[in-house]
């Protein structure tokens, strides 16, 4: 995200839910074919959301539009709507529990080179039918790996009603986006998220935590090799 633009919309898509319902099947195919379908339900909620949002007007959105914030929206009009200010903006798409969909799929965890090869084929998918939307459409379709915490545990609990008791890494949630939830050294831990930021180009963020001061800069300069964009720290 850039000055003068902003999220207008968004959606979560709820991974591990796609993979409970394809658990036992011979192959990954009925996973990939209901990722897709989910991808087409979440560009249609967010359309219609978004035409929603630009039926409105200055008026309603005074501090947005009026003052700047948004990119031409010195150029409205009170009478105007807003399509020519929101259409600039940013649709995220959002998901979480990569890491438990892997294990539901393959029982194989991150640090295996196998979890991590099926991670990346997920998120390669879901990042170049988010680029296609974005042509066809004409507006910035992103895959975005931010959220609020309570969203894994929401579709978690969700689950567990509906499936039973998960196997599953940790019990009450599951982790937000591609986030590592099991405790793993730091350099491991740096290089096999860094390698998913690239294809997040709605957002993205490495959680540092218990890091001292002095180790800061060169765990930073680090990052910059792995490619990770942004970091959370956390003292």
């Amino acid at each position: 995200l850039v000055g003068e633009k902003g999220s207008v919309s968004f959606t979560t898509i709820n991974l591990p839910r796609i993979a409970l319902r394809h658990r036992h099947d011979e192959n990954l195919e009925g996973f990939y074919e209901e990722l897709k379908e989910t991808l087409e339900l979440a560009k249609s909620e967010i359309l219609e959301r978004f035409e929603y949002q630009c039926g409105k007007h200055n008026y309603n959105f005074p501090c947005l539009i009026s003052e700047g914030v948004w990119k031409f929206g010195e150029m409205v009009k009170e009478s105007d709507r807003l399509r020519k200010v929101w259409k600039h903006g940013v649709l995220q798409v959002n998901f979480v529990g990569l890491w438990e969909t892997i294990w539901l799929l393959l029982e194989k965890k991150e640090q295996e080179v196998e979890a991590q090869q099926e991670a990346m084929k997920i998120l390669k998918l879901m990042r170049n039918i988010l680029d296609r939307y974005s042509e066809e459409n004409n507006l910035n379709f992103t895959l975005c790996a931010l959220d609020f915490d309570d969203v894994g545990t929401y579709f978690y609990e969700m689950d567990e009603v509906i499936y039973g008791k998960i196997k599953s890494y940790q019990s009450g949630c599951y982790a937000n986006s591609f986030h590592i939830s099991s405790k793993m050294n730091l350099e491991n831990r740096m290089a096999i998220e860094g390698a998913f930021h690239a294809l997040c180009n709605g957002g993205h963020v490495f959680l540092l935590n218990g890091v001292s001061k002095p180790k800061l800069l060169s765990i930073l300069k680090r990052m910059i090799e792995l490619g990770i964009g942004y970091t959370h720290y956390q003292i």
